[in-house]
């Protein structure tokens, strides 16, 4: 039997359930059996012949490309630790040449198979575990922009301003994480066992003859997307200036300053509640019992 034959009978290993834990999410904990479909199994799904390491610690997203994707290549192709810590170099020593990367880039091909949506879940969060909108709003810019002028006006429209943010502070948000496995083409990692091969895995290749070493085949993550809408949050943040205001500004002034208010609010919004991937374990696979 050769050595990937022998390796893809390896490829179920995993980490006891017990191991796995309950996931947090985003700063939430939730059971992994809601997060990870066939009662939690899920949550250590891997390809390759090393364990599953769950990141239990400082949580590890994935940023994105200029297309929206998420940037697996932030961990595929990287070299396997024990412990997921951080690894700057990718299989083969090189930190800015990833094997696999540049493999489909020479070939046209395509080696990550991104997996299809296995389960999905939703829970809610506070806005304050990700930002504060009463720190990241610019209320002097909303005034300015808003034309209200110096004295107890301006006074009465930034109170109410940071009161209507700190209220924003305390929402509850709408969430749902959708659960993927991602894994490098089991052809394509079967590439390292030829010798001498495609020269794009002749460093890698060389790595792997020490059965220490490990190379990062496979990740769990979850996709995790803000179901409550900018517009609801922007109204809720407006919603309060009539009442407070609505004596003391103009007609003009609080409408200026109530869209204004809301455009800031939708900014901070983009950046910081756009769609988030958040990875929960890695796998590795290695010459060791190949």
């Amino acid at each position: 039997m050769n050595k990937f034959a022998t390796a893809t009978m390896a490829l179920a290993l995993a980490l006891p359930l017990s191991a796995c834990g309950d996931p947090t999410i985003l700063g939430s904990t939730i059971a992994r059996s809601k997060v990870c479909p066939a009662a939690g199994k899920y949550c250590t799904q891997t390809y390759g012949n090393r364990p599953t390491v769950g990141i239990t610690k400082e949580a590890r997203y994935l940023n994105t490309l200029a297309d929206g994707s998420p940037n697996y290549w932030r961990f595929l192709g990287r070299r396997y630790t024990t412990d997921a810590s951080p690894v700057v170099q990718f299989c083969g020593g090189s930190s800015a040449i990833n094997p696999f990367e540049r493999y489909a880039t020479n070939r046209g091909v395509t080696v990550v198979n991104p997996g299809v949506a296995q389960n999905t879940f939703d829970f809610t969060r506070k806005v304050t575990t990700k930002t504060s909108f009463a720190a990241e709003v610019d209320v002097d810019k909303v005034l300015n922009a808003s034309g209200i002028p110096t004295g107890s006006p301006r006074v009465a429209a930034e109170a109410a301003l940071k009161a209507a943010l700190n209220r924003l502070d305390k929402r509850d948000l709408a969430m749902r994480g959708t659960y993927r496995f991602v894994e490098l083409d089991p052809s394509t990692v079967a590439l390292l066992l030829d010798d001498p091969g495609e020269t794009e895995f002749a460093a890698c290749r060389s790595e792997l003859q020490d059965p220490a070493n490990a190379v990062i085949t496979s990740l769990t993550m979850v996709e995790i997307d803000t179901l409550t809408a900018s517009g609801e949050l922007q109204s809720d943040a407006s919603a309060s200036l009539d009442a407070t205001l609505n004596n003391v500004l103009t007609a003009a002034q609080l409408a200026s300053l109530k869209a204004n208010f809301s455009q800031e609010v939708n900014e901070v919004y983009k950046v910081v509640f756009g769609k988030t991937y958040q990875v929960l374990s890695i796998g590795g696979w290695g010459f060791k019992n190949a």
